[in-house]
């Protein structure tokens, strides 16, 4: 909607319009974020398969928790 256009509304049809946009970004952000989250997710499961099929299923989950110690500073797998 064009400037011109936004100035002939009313004030309550002005900020339901901005409103339905801020709503429709956040909306938008969120599925981007899951999209990514989703994305992960299949790389992992792939990876796993992978290592499962090469028999580095346990080098694999041991480079995983590597690397999740060296993000967070503490080990997030408990290993057994």
């Amino acid at each position: 909607m064009s400037d011109s256009n936004l100035l002939n509304l009313s004030e309550e049809e002005r900020r339901k319009f901005y409103e339905d946009n801020v709503r429709k970004r956040a909306q938008q952000a969120k599925d981007k974020e899951e999209a990514e989250q989703n994305a992960l997710r299949a790389n992992y499961i792939a990876q796993v398969r992978t290592a499962i099929k090469s028999d580095r299923l346990a080098e694999f989950l041991w480079e995983m928790e590597q690397r999740l110690t060296r993000s967070s500073g503490e080990p997030q797998i408990k290993s057994e």
